[in-house]
């Protein structure tokens, strides 16, 4: 059994685009970090997305956070100050160039994902279960972090 604790970062970034690759390197690093290497390229792919996703639908946020939490499992949330959650664009149309696209890439890569309200906005989070090499945290963190 592996004694080190759950693990998580934040990072505040400003919501421009920019921020799209700073927060592509801090989960990479933060994961390479943990030796979650496997993990990676579909944590980078998916917060990508969601960053983007904040700089293109919600501009006139003042700041876009992102979390990242691991326990029995990998969770990513970005957070953004508008309300208004997304509508993936399989659920309006497929071939619609208006965007959606980037949620359905975030399914693709990850085990679940959802949104929640927060204080005066929003998050959109993804999971992934950990890769089978890599030690689970402790029965503590595991029960802590539900």
């Amino acid at each position: 059994m592996n004694d080190s604790p759950a693990r998580w970062a934040r990072l505040a970034l400003a919501p421009d685009l920019d921020s799209v690759a700073v927060a592509r390197q801090f989960v990479g690093a933060c994961l390479r970090t943990w030796k979650l290497d496997d993990a990676v390229d579909n944590v980078s792919l998916g917060v990508t997305e969601l960053v983007a996703n904040v700089v293109r639908h919600a501009p006139d946020t003042e700041a876009v956070g992102v979390h990242l939490a691991v326990a029995d499992r990998i969770t990513i949330a970005v957070l953004d100050g508008n309300p208004d959650h997304p509508t993936p664009a399989v659920l309006v149309d497929p071939l619609s160039p208006g965007g959606g696209r980037g949620l359905r890439i975030v399914a693709a890569v990850s085990r679940e994902w959802g949104t929640h309200d927060t204080d005066g906005g929003k998050a959109v989070w993804f999971s992934l279960d950990l890769p089978h090499h890599a030690p689970a945290p402790p029965r503590a963190a595991r029960l802590a972090a539900r």
